[in-house]
């Protein structure tokens, strides 16, 4: 059995992007920022599941409502 739980333990991979300057806010990179080495990257993980921040979820899939 502790070998079973050992197989299951999951992996993390933290895959973060950000400048140089610290801006982590997206839209200040400008108009059309290079993200395509980004999602390449993150391409071959093969991951079964994905996390972002309350902002990231926030700004990129309610867009902009917020809950009543």
């Amino acid at each position: 059995m502790y070998i079973f739980l050992l197989l299951m333990k999951p992996r993390v991979i933290c895959h973060m992007m950000s400048s140089l300057d610290g801006r982590t806010i997206l839209s200040r990179w400008g108009d059309s920022p290079n993200t395509k080495e980004y999602e390449t990257t993150a391409a071959t993980f093969e991951a079964q599941a994905w996390l972002c921040g309350r902002v990231t979820m926030e700004k990129d899939f309610t867009h902009g409502l917020t809950p009543t």
